[in-house]
Formats: structure tokens, C-alpha cells, sequence
């Protein structure tokens, strides 16, 4: 079998989300930003460039759920300074090292570039917590050696990023990299952007938070001075967004730029002074208000205030539609919209009403039974779509217990719990909401299963790089509201096709690689046993199979000069492929994708008239090398089209359909209206008439026309046209 491509690593498209989640996880205000890096050995800055906001392009693809991710933040881990590497000797260890060069832009090694390899924590897991965001440990940092080389021992199974500096060269970040896998890095020269925020008034803007991110571009964040002016250096050529959140106004709508490399790039700011939202925070049940509860906007300006005796609060610089929650000890969070302001302070009012909250508490067992510490376990809410939290995630202690506070009492929740290298479990949740003093959950992990292998090259497309998409079975068949967080997972295929990926729960899983429009393709099923690793999985690699056969006239003799077309069924029709059949009848496409197709057969058209009539045939799996398409005898389905005057329409297309889906022929109407269709012998067609457009190209003057069941061998069919009205 084979399986197809996933969607672009990156498009620019999926930057706004993902700078949406980046930004988030830094927190709130820009004291606690990373700055951007500034370079003493940058190249000579040249006359500024400006900027304009590029609109997203229209075509915005569905992102599979699990890939690509979020830009992770660093979890807070030592800094270690960089070291020289002394690369140890023999060839590079294909299974359990990353290694590869970085380069300049003529290929020229660039000694002591500095590198950073850091590890998402839920990377490939459908998993969201706002009060988390994305946590990355730092697995280590070095410098390139003497010619530009590194090696990097890492576990196989996992996902890797890596983010590359050297000086006067743009700083590069490389996402989804896998142990024993090669990368040539080359860096290009470094650009830099710069502006001045400012508010619709002229004045500047003071701490404004800047971030900037793109598809080769580590999140960059830095804080506007007292002037509103901002910097970034050390960035990489070509698209990037960039987001402006002040302090007190509103955040700036995303902006989509073209950085232009090696280039001084400048691009100004304007912002909104946006709506003062004042509200009061009350317990549902009693009506007093909340002292001390915590009021957050769940965007990434992440602007939060704490109510006072009152239970008040105000919010400063907000939009629209922001969603705003409120949070308490003992009461379960409670969210609502930032309404529209009026008046002229441009405020509005918001009111939030907290319900009386719960906790949960269990124990994280591993598979010997012991305490399970540092596991990460997440409370999934049963009718998670409705729930503004639908993930709520904390760390086990040392004794393998954890605690959730603040769940709503009227919703059932699951447990999902991974340790890194230790196994995952998954509790699904109860048709009823536990109490609140029902006994402590014990989860045990189960021992964690791998699965490996390879894809097989062919066609035009490589195997490298393609994403694998691993489903449990199980979650197809179960009618949760929300199944587990690792229902789904994926994993890239290395520049030699193999893929790895570890920590996979034991059962059985249907195995595919990703088409280009997110569907995986034909999938193999494999079944993973607690503690043992699948490891010769093989999958064919994008367009490696081939379709064939012999076309035949009605009595079983070669039909030579047929057009033969063929078309993948997610297609559009008009990226078909064609063929003709030789002298013996035979035809053969190769490199095609393993889903089903659509093919068709029209008799040579060069071989006088027509005896015999098209052929369709749809759903047919490409591997198949001996099909058999019989052309059947054909006979002649003739008429006119003529407007509501009786007089002849020309140039109208007919178009001739089997099972009110495939079309087996088509004609154009001649100067009096007449056109002739070659149709299966006995077939009921379906006519479709698609009037000609105007002579000035614009809009035809008649409606399209369709007649259903007309019997093959009908004479002087009349097709009238109506017009428009």
C-alpha cells in the first residue's frame, strides 16, 4: 500500500494562529519579553526599506489538528554558555544523532555558529492549556566545528527543534528535526526591522510588546522605548507576522510582512486608544461579589486586573469580542465578550457570575505500580466544544499525586496522563460528573510502545520530509465528545524516509502518510504491544504507484489510439493526466498517489466517425496493472437548442451524463442550433446545456438547461433556453 504527503510544514497563513499561542505563553507585560538579539558584527545597514502590510493570501488550508504547532516558549532552564565541539571520529550515528553544517550563503562552513536544541512538552498532542501555553526544555547547546560540522546525540522517537545563530548571519529556527538525521543549515545575511508605534494622535507609545515571528523565524520579542521606537535583529529574508500589544491601548491587528534579507527594514505602527471594560465579578449562588478574583482576557495580549472589595474591575484597551474570563478560589471560572464601547470614554460594562467550584485529585502510578512524579496530567472536559477550558494540565508531585481546583460541578471530566519515556493512560470520562468526594483517582501508565519505519521512494516526489499520521482505532470507534489527546499523532519522515516516533500507547492503529490536502491515504493497520518497538514498517513513499491496462473495442480487439485520462477523486478534474493506447491497446500512468481515481477512455479521435462510445469508470486504486476497458457500441443522440423565440442558440455546450455524475460526451451547437452526442447503445443519459456567454463576454442572457433519462438514439431532440429574468 501507499500513503500520501501532509500540507506544507508552514504556510504563512498559519502564522497569525501561531503567533496568537506564542505570544500568549510569554505571559503579560514586556518586562518578562526576551529582547531581540542585536549583533556588533552585523553587515552595514543599507537605505531603509518600507514595509506595507501584505493581506494573508485567500486560500487558508484546514491545519491538521496536531501539526504544525504552535511557536513553543523556553521553559526556564540554567543557560549553559556554548562550547566548542570536538566531533568525535567516524561516520555519524544514523539512528541516534543529529548532524549535518551549517552554512554561509556560498557553502562556505561557518565555524562556532551557536545552536540550541529544545523539546516541546506536548508536541503532536492535541493538547491546549491558556494558563499553560507551550512549554519547551532545552536539551542542549554547542557550537559548530572548524568546518561548520555538528553532531548531536539524541533519543530516537521524539521531535526536535533547532534554533541556529552565527554572527552577521540571520538567527534560524528548524522545527520537527529527528535523531540521526542530516541537515545542511545555511544561514542567510541578517536584515533587521524597525518603526515607531504610535497612537492615532501622533503620540508615541511607551512598552509596547513587539513580537514577530515567521516560517524560518524564531520568536523574536522586544519592548518599544520611550520614543515608541523598536528593533529586531539577526532576521531572516522573507515572510514574517508582526504584532504590536500596548499596555493600555489596543493590540494592533496582526500585520503580514516581506522581510527583505540583508535589507534595513522599516515598518511603523498605528494604534487604537480600543475600550475601557469595566464589570463586577459576583458568586453566583449568593450574589456577593468576589474580592481578589483574577479578570484575563484569553487573547495574546493576556491584559489582566484583580477586583477589588467591590468585586470591580477595569480593563483598559480593550476590543470587541475579546473573550474575558474570571477566576476565584473555590468557584469555577466564568467567561464572557468584551461588548462594544459607547459614550465618550468609549467604556463598556461586563458582569461575571461564578458558580461554586470543585477539585479532583488522583495518583499517578507507573507500570511497576510506584509513584509516577513530574507526570504531565490533563483534565479533559466531556462536552469539551462548549467549555472555554477544555483542557485544564498540571505536573504530578514527587509522590505521584496531583490536584485540580476550580472544575465545574455539572461536567463529567476525563484524565489523560504522560511521563516522557515512561507511557501514557487514558481515563475517559463518565457519563456523570464525579463528586466532589468520591475517592482519589488512581491512574496507572502503561509500558509505552514504539513504532518505526520507512517510506519507499518513487514517482517525482520525495520521501523526505513527508509527515506519517498515526490513528487509534479505538478512538474511531468510540462516541466520546472528546476523545484522548494522543488519538492522534504524527510523525516526519527523516531525509532518508524513516520515521520513529516513541511513547505511543499500546493498541491497534491504522498508519498513513498525509496527502497534500490533509487526508492520509490508504492506511495500514498495526497493532503495538506494551514495551516492544514495530520496527520494519513500510509504507509506500508519495507517487510511487503506477496504473495500466489495455483498452478494447466491443468484440475484444486492441482499440489503438485511445485517449486515456486519469485524475486523483480529490482532484480537480483539469489537472487530469493523459495517455493514448499503443498499437496493441495497452496504456500506463506512473506516480500516482494511492488514493482512488477517476479514469476514462474516449475512442481515437482521429480515426473518422465514431463507432464506438466513452467510457467512465470511477474509484479505480492505482497498482493495478492489467485493467481491462471495454469500449462499448455507440450510437448517435442528436437535437437543437433554441431560445424562447424558437430561434437557434449556438456555441452552447451539451453535455452528456451517466448516473447524473460522469460525463460520456460532450458537443458544441453549431450556427443552427444542432449538435450530435455519441452515447452507450440502450443508455439514459442526463443533458446538461450550458448557454454560450454573451458576444461582449459578459453574462449568458439564458438559463442553464437539464434534462433527465433521454434515451440513446433520440432524433431531433428541441431543447428550448429561457432567459433571464
Amino acid at each position: 500500500m501507499r500513503i500520501r504527503s501532509l500540507l506544507p510544514l508552514l504556510a504563512i497563513v498559519l502564522l497569525g494562529a501561531a503567533l496568537f499561542l506564542l505570544v500568549r505563553g510569554r505571559g503579560g507585560g514586556g518586562a518578562d519579553g526576551v529582547e531581540a538579539a542585536t549583533r556588533s558584527g552585523a553587515p552595514p545597514e543599507s537605505a531603509p526599506t518600507d514595509l506595507e502590510a501584505a493581506p494573508p493570501p485567500a486560500d487558508r488550508p484546514e491545519l491538521p489538528e496536531a501539526v504544525p504547532e504552535p511557536e513553543p516558549v523556553f521553559a526556564e532552564t540554567p543557560a549553559a554558555a556554548p562550547v566548542p565541539v570536538a566531533l568525535p571520529l567516524g561516520p555519524p550515528d544514523r539512528d541516534r544523532e543529529l548532524h549535518g553544517r551549517v552554512v554561509g550563503a556560498v557553502g562556505q562552513g561557518l565555524a562556532g555558529a551557536e545552536l540550541v536544541i529544545t523539546q516541546a512538552a506536548f508536541r503532536g498532542f492535541r493538547l491546549s492549556d491558556p494558563d499553560l501555553g507551550a512549554v519547551e526544555q532545552v536539551i542542549g547547546r554547542l557550537q559548530t566545528g572548524a568546518d561548520g560540522s555538528f553532531r548531536l546525540p539524541l533519543e530516537p522517537g521524539y521531535s526536535y527543534d533547532l534554533e541556529v545563530a552565527a554572527e552577521g548571519y540571520a538567527r534560524v529556527r528548524l522545527r520537527n528535526l529527528a535523531a540521526g538525521e542530516r541537515a545542511e543549515i545555511e544561514l542567510p545575511a541578517a536584515a533587521t526591522l524597525e518603526g515607531v508605534v504610535r497612537r492615532g494622535d501622533g503620540l508615541p507609545v511607551a512598552g509596547a510588546r513587539v513580537a514577530l515571528a515567521g516560517p524560518d523565524q524564531p520568536l523574536q520579542e522586544t519592548t518599544s522605548d520611550v520614543d515608541g521606537r523598536y528593533r529586531f535583529a539577526d532576521l531572516a529574508p522573507g515572510r514574517a507576522v508582526a504584532r504590536v500589544l500596548p499596555v493600555d491601548e489596543a493590540p494592533a491587528p496582526l500585520a503580514f510582512l516581506s522581510i527583505e534579507g540583508g535589507e534595513r527594514n522599516v515598518r511603523d505602527f498605528v494604534i487604537a486608544r480600543g475600550v475601557a471594560l469595566r464589570g463586577t465579578v459576583r458568586a453566583r449562588e449568593s450574589g456577593e461579589p468576589l474580592a481578589g478574583a483574577r479578570v484575563e482576557t484569553l487573547d495574546d495580549a493576556r491584559r489582566s486586573a484583580t477586583t477589588d472589595e467591590t468585586g470591580r474591575f477595569v480593563l483598559l484597551g480593550m476590543k470587541p469580542g475579546t473573550p474575558v474570563r474570571a477566576v476565584a478560589d473555590g468557584h469555577a471560572p466564568a467567561t464572557g465578550l468584551a461588548p462594544a464601547g459607547s459614550g465618550a470614554d468609549e467604556s463598556a460594562s461586563l458582569d461575571l457570575e461564578l458558580e461554586p467550584g470543585r477539585s479532583l485529585s488522583g495518583v499517578v502510578l507507573d507500570a511497576l505500580g510506584d509513584p509516577a512524579a513530574e507526570a504531565w496530567v490533563a483534565a479533559v472536559g466531556r462536552e469539551a466544544a462548549a467549555d472555554a477550558r477544555p483542557f485544564r494540565v498540571v505536573r504530578s508531585a514527587a509522590d505521584g499525586r496531583f490536584v485540580f481546583e476550580g472544575l465545574r460541578r455539572d461536567r463529567a471530566y476525563g484524565f489523560w496522563v504522560h511521563l516522557p519515556g515512561q507511557g501514557s493512560a487514558w481515563l475517559p470520562a463518565p457519563e456523570a460528573p464525579r463528586s466532589a468526594g468520591q475517592a482519589d483517582v488512581q491512574i496507572r501508565l502503561e509500558a509505552p510502545a514504539a513504532l518505526a519505519g520507512r517510506l519507499q521512494p518513487g514517482g517525482n516526489e520525495a520521501a523526505a520530509g513527508r509527515w506519517i499520521e498515526l490513528q487509534r482505532v479505538d478512538a474511531l470507534d468510540a462516541a466520546e465528545a472528546m476523545p484522548a489527546p494522543d488519538a492522534s499523532r504524527t510523525v516526519r519522515a527523516d531525509d532518508l524516509g524513516r520515521f520513529r516516533i516513541a511513547d505511543l500507547r499500546p493498541g491497534r492503529y491504522l498508519v498513513a502518510l498525509r496527502g497534500a490536502n490533509g487526508v492520509p491515504e490508504l492506511p495500514v493497520e498495526v497493532e503495538l504491544h506494551a514495551g516492544e518497538a514495530y520496527t520494519d514498517l513500510e509504507l509506500d513513499g508519495p507517487g510511487v504507484r503506477s496504473l495500466g491496462g489495455v483498452v478494447l473495442d466491443p468484440l475484444g480487439a486492441p482499440a489503438a489510439g485511445a485517449i486515456v485520462w486519469v485524475f486523483a477523486e480529490d482532484e480537480d478534474p483539469a489537472l487530469s493526466r493523459e495517455t493514448r493506447s499503443d498499437a496493441a491497446g495497452r496504456f500506463r500512468f506512473e506516480g500516482l498517489r494511492a488514493v482512488p481515481h477517476n479514469l476514462g477512455v474516449q475512442p481515437d479521435p482521429d480515426a473518422g466517425p465514431q463507432v464506438y462510445a466513452a467510457l467512465r469508470s470511477n474509484g479505480v486504486l492505482p497498482g493495478a496493472e492489467e485493467l481491462e476497458l471495454r469500449l462499448p457500441v455507440g450510437e448517435d443522440l442528436t437535437g437543437r437548442v433554441v431560445d424562447d423565440r424558437s430561434m437557434p442558440v449556438a456555441g452552447a455546450d451539451v453535455v452528456a451524463r451517466l448516473d447524473g455524475r460522469w460525463g460520456v460526451a460532450h458537443a458544441r451547437t453549431d450556427a443552427q442550433g444542432r449538435f450530435r452526442l455519441r452515447v452507450p447503445v440502450g443508455a439514459r443519459v442526463d443533458l446538461e446545456v450550458r448557454p454560450p456567454a454573451a458576444a461582449d463576454g459578459g453574462a449568458s442572457a439564458w438559463r442553464p438547461r437539464s434534462i433527465a433519462a433521454v434515451p440513446a438514439g433520440g432524433d431531433d431532440l428541441s431543447i428550448r433556453l429561457l432567459r433571464k429574468l
